[in-house]
């Protein structure tokens, strides 16, 4: 699918001004959350605390998730419609636009609605498959080294082979995300018989996205922390964290946005979505 991976970058690109107004809101409130609420969910020199209080980490961690989650999913869903429908029908209601016809353009920004809801439901589901995956990874590992954990080297290369092997499963399941943004009704047993013969080109489709950015991210956010250094300089200074983790949230939201992209131009071709049409038959 090359020409799924070059027009996600291109419609990144082209529509970023859109993207800005998308997701300005809901990056607000994850910075919001990380510097507000991260600190009193998860303590500080949480190592020391994982030794104490196992517990009680692990539950600080996953409020901060499914926390952070929230402002992703409406972010998720306006830049998905809006990349697959258009400004005009990208935020009429859940129930789809109204019999007389499309709902006029309004102001280009994220809600939270029904359709937020189911779409961060499927993220948890997507979460939870990881969670099991790694899980069973884990005891796949130790049965087979007689329950003592293997040598670096055999170690790595049983954690490639699962790896692989989940994100093979994981890229064909994650179909389920533009479903919920376009408002099908969309299982996992229908995102794998959609994706039948295609998981290959899925995987390497989303490795090479994800491989970009996890090494243009980084870079993006010390440009964006630089930048946004020279405006919040002295005597105005908001401090070098805050400065930091901006810049963190920024490159992150622009560096999934093709990710989202390429996920629902996929779905289109996989499927043969098309705006006010049925699906492809099942296979």
């Amino acid at each position: 699918m090359p020409e799924i991976f070059v027009g996600a970058l291109r419609l990144s690109w082209q529509r970023r001004r859109a993207l800005f107004d998308i997701a300005l809101i809901p990056l607000i409130v994850s910075l919001a959350i990380d510097v507000l609420v991260k600190p009193v969910l998860i303590d500080a020199n949480y190592t020391v605390a994982l030794q104490s209080n196992p517990g009680g980490v692990f539950i600080g961690l996953l409020g901060y998730i499914l926390l952070s989650l929230l402002p992703w999913s409406a972010f998720a869903v306006g830049w998905t419609r809006h990349c697959l429908l258009g400004p005009s029908l990208a935020g009429p209601s859940p129930a789809g636009p109204s019999p007389a016809g499309p709902s006029p353009a309004g102001p280009l920004t994220a809600q939270w609605t029904s359709r937020e809801l189911r779409y961060f439901g499927a993220t948890l589901k997507l979460l939870l498959v990881y969670g099991v995956g790694s899980f069973i990874a884990m005891l796949i590992v130790l049965t087979v080294h007689g329950g003592q954990m293997p040598t670096s080297t055999s170690l790595v290369l049983i954690s490639l082979g699962l790896l692989v092997a989940m994100g093979y499963v994981l890229t064909r399941l994650c179909l389920v995300l533009p479903a919920a943004a376009l408002d099908q009704p969309f299982g996992f047993v229908t995102a794998l018989r959609y994706s039948q013969g295609k998981g290959l080109s899925l995987l390497v489709l989303m490795l090479l996205l994800f491989l970009l950015a996890f090494f243009s991210g980084p870079l993006a956010a010390i440009v964006i922390g630089q930048v946004l250094a020279q405006f919040f300089d002295q005597p105005f200074s908001i401090g070098p964290d805050l400065v930091l983790r901006l810049a963190v949230e920024i490159a992150s939201y622009a560096c999934s946005a093709p990710l989202l992209v390429a996920m629902a131009l996929a779905f289109s071709r996989l499927t043969g979505w098309q705006q006010g049409g049925a699906l492809r038959p099942l296979p």
